[in-house]
């Protein structure tokens, strides 16, 4: 493919992380306090990364359609 048959595009990665903390509670109130708290005094150090998802590519074409 030539140069002059080539179009622009922009290209999008979006992807999430999810953080995870572990903690002893009596109940979910309790613990989503306790690992605001561990998150307050540490921040990301203490909790452990997971990747979420499949990663999703997007692209959209910058130049104009060109009629057929």
């Amino acid at each position: 493919m030539s140069p002059a048959a080539k179009r622009r595009y922009a290209v999008q990665f979006e992807d999430w992380t999810v953080y995870e903390a572990t903690v002893f509670a009596s109940s979910a109130p309790e613990a989503i306090e306790k690992a605001k708290a561990i998150y307050n005094l540490n921040g990301l150090a203490e909790l452990s990364a997971v990747e979420s998802g499949d990663s999703l590519w997007h692209a959209r074409c910058l130049d104009e359609e060109v009629a057929s």
